[in-house]
């Protein structure tokens, strides 16, 4: 099942990436937190999402490199469109 929630800011209370909002992404959308995949940037969103039960895809093509974000749990990509292909290997294998 294919869904979309983005998280924001300005939306909760908590200043910092929190295991609590993407489990509220997941309830929201209706599914179970171990059936959704994040795309983070940041180290401290990777914890957040795998403290949540998520598998996590890590954006290492900004400010944060890929060893920062492979040590909170992220599988890292440097190129955007290299997550297509992470994704089109997500629907036929879940890492977890």
């Amino acid at each position: 099942m294919l869904g979309f929630f983005a998280v924001d800011g300005p939306r909760f209370s908590t200043a910092t990436a929190s295991s609590y909002l993407f489990l509220h992404a997941a309830r929201t959308l209706g599914t179970a937190p171990e059936d959704r995949l994040v795309v983070e940037d940041s180290p401290f969103g990777a914890e957040a999402a795998r403290a949540a039960g998520m598998r996590c895809n890590g954006f290492a093509g900004g400010l944060n490199p890929a060893d920062r974000l492979s040590e909170r749990g992220a599988h890292t990509f440097e190129h955007i469109t290299d997550l297509i292909e992470l994704l089109r290997l997500g629907e036929q294998e879940v890492v977890r």
